[in-house]
């Protein structure tokens, strides 16, 4: 039977996940700028995780998490859960296997340099580094955390989409003619034997986080044009498929935050990424603001079933988020 976490400390959400979040599932939350949408989704996983249910991996694409919430909310989420969960950075390498050892990109790299000044050949170490990325064929995610068990939050920094497209085990080429553009995408690995699957494996994660998926297509502008909306769509459905087929495979809960967006076409405001973002996801959360401390979180369980919908008033302070109870005006 899948197994179904509850969320104690919203628990107007558990009624909207039909009596706790299910195995499997991909779920959206979106809104505007600086509304909370990184600080609900890592409230929830420091509560599961501090349950002792298994650990969890924020893609972070905005390089926000440890940078800022590490600092921030750590100790808050501590005094208020009473549970501690670390958070340990993950980081990527590139490496090939020679003799049944694995060599790694420095290593890779000092051997070339090495070689070339013997040669009276001067180089800048930066641009080596390069080419080898582009060479060597196997990518690894690692954390210098010596621990195991749980407990545990990773963080893994995702320069753009064609890198979290690496770790998943896929190879993508964008080709840039003018105001147009194409992408071209291959896999390099199988999915399930991918650096991500087995970092998941390996460290037994159960909950897995983007955040955010609005950041990684931003940062290739060009998709942003009408004319690559088509391109942007598909490259999104790559993703969301291989993120949902993890999910079954591995037995995991994915929370994706992402941008509001308005549409150029008919002027309203929706998600990033259109119907082809919609329509990935079993539940999609929509968190806006009505005051300065208080949010309202509306959520639907499909595009099209909007009368699955919830509203709930959410209010932040030094622990987090909180229902308020809207009839007493008190906290729940």
């Amino acid at each position: 039977m899948s197994k179904r976490y509850l969320i104690d400390s919203l628990r107007s959400l558990n009624e909207f996940f039909m009596d706790g979040v299910e195995v499997g599932t991909l779920a959206q939350i979106y809104g505007p700028y600086q509304a909370g949408k990184s600080l609900l989704i890592l409230q929830i996983l420091y509560e599961w995780v501090s349950k002792g249910l298994g650990n969890a991996l924020i893609l972070d694409s905005e390089l926000s998490i440890l940078n800022n919430f590490s600092r921030r909310w750590k100790d808050r989420f501590l005094e208020r859960f009473g549970r501690e969960v670390s958070l340990e950075r993950v980081s990527s390498r590139k490496y090939v296997i020679k003799g049944g050892k694995k060599r790694y990109l420095n290593d890779i790299a000092n051997v070339v340099i090495e070689v070339l000044n013997e040669l009276d050949i001067e180089v800048d170490r930066a641009v080596i580094r390069r080419l080898l990325e582009r060479l060597l064929p196997q990518y690894e995610l690692y954390t210098e955390g010596g621990a195991d068990g749980l407990g545990r939050i990773f963080v893994c920094e995702v320069r753009d989409l064609t890198h979290l497209y690496q770790l998943m085990g896929l190879e993508a080429s964008i080709v840039e003619e003018k105001d147009k553009i194409d992408i071209i995408v291959r896999h390099d690995t199988d999915l399930y034997t991918s650096s991500l699957a087995r970092f998941i494996e390996k460290h037994h994660i159960k909950f897995v986080s983007l955040d955010s998926l609005g950041g990684l297509i931003k940062s290739l502008t060009s998709m942003n044009r009408v004319q690559n909306f088509p391109v942007r769509a598909s490259a999104l459905n790559i993703l969301l498929h291989n993120i949902s087929r993890l999910a079954n495979e591995l037995g995991l809960i994915v929370f994706v935050s992402n941008h509001e967006s308005k549409s150029p076409i008919n002027n309203f405001y929706s998600f990033y990424g259109g119907s082809s973002v919609g329509y990935g996801f079993k539940y999609t959360l929509y968190l806006k603001r009505v005051k300065e401390f208080k949010r309202e979180l509306v959520g639907y369980r499909a595009p099209h079933l909007p009368e699955g919908a919830f509203k709930v008033t959410l209010k932040i302070d030094e622990g987090g988020f909180y229902e308020v109870d809207e009839e007493s005006g008190k906290d729940s």
